[in-house]
């Protein structure tokens, strides 16, 4: 049992932040430091981290649900040995699953838990009720956000979500596609006014990856630009996030904590 592993929530206030992207080269960055990594893909239904990464997996988490597959058997390697858990397309929503097989979904990746170190989940964008519980179910929370104004007031909206939701969360902000570092400073200042003023909650400032033309083109191309163009000013941003992560030195509750904190949340008994 990965008693230890970190869980992580990767989320947006709206889509097109490049939530998926950063998650993923993140994922990367952190395997190529000696750690073990399991993403998965919790937009349900959509796939995306398989589009970035370019896969083709033959089974899915439906399969897990609803043609009695084991977990083990959809696991999918990526790049640099990062697990991938694929989400797979149509209308899967965690919230609508009965009873059953939410304990099967649950059993199954408690079990898969071994020896990991992080856990990313790759969550959807705004405040619906499966992105709600990805959040509260994780240890820790990652907001992907962009300077424009639209993008921090839903960043707001979905942070308003969660502290009503009286989880006691540390969220953390990525700032992409940034022009300068004194913008991501920006960014940030300006959403902890809001929250300082109306919700009396402030989040941290973890990092800011750059607008790079290598970024779009590695996402053409189907590969993690911190593979792919391990130069570029994206990925020795993703780096850096990658080392402050990891010296945060913080200890997880894997699966089993993930599972506990929302089992009062949604219809698991």
């Amino acid at each position: 049992m990965s008693g230890g592993a970190r869980t992580i929530s990767f989320l947006s206030g709206k889509g097109g932040t490049g939530k998926t992207n950063v998650c993923v080269n993140l994922g990367v960055a952190i395997q190529r430091l000696g750690k073990k990594v399991l993403i998965i893909d919790g937009d349900l239904g959509l796939a995306n981290v398989e589009v970035i990464l370019g896969l083709m997996p033959r089974y899915t988490l439906y399969d897990v649900l609803y043609r009695d597959m084991e977990i083990r058997s959809v696991v999918t390697y990526g790049p640099e040995g990062v697990l991938i858990v694929p989400g797979g397309s149509g209308a899967l929503e965690l919230s609508k699953i009965d009873t059953d097989r939410q304990k099967i979904l649950m059993e199954q990746l408690i079990d898969l838990g071994d020896n990991l170190d992080y856990i990313f989940i790759d969550g959807g964008a705004g405040i619906h009720q499966d992105v709600l519980t990805f959040a509260l179910g994780s240890d820790e929370i990652i907001i992907v956000m962009t300077p424009e104004p639209t993008s921090l007031a839903d960043a707001y909206t979905l942070i308003k979500a969660v502290t009503l939701s009286n989880a006691q969360k540390e969220i953390k902000i990525i700032v992409n596609r940034v022009k300068s570092s004194i913008e991501g400073e920006e960014t940030v200042d300006r959403l902890n006014i809001l929250l300082e003023r109306f919700l009396r909650f402030s989040v941290t400032h973890l990092g800011d990856i750059p607008d790079d033309i290598w970024v779009e083109r590695a996402v053409k191309e189907q590969l993690p630009f911190v593979i792919r163009y391990p130069f570029s000013k994206a990925s020795r941003a993703v780096n850096e996030i990658a080392l402050k992560l990891l010296a945060l030195e913080k200890k997880g509750t894997g699966f089993r904590g993930f599972f506990r904190n929302i089992l009062e949340r949604i219809s698991i008994k």
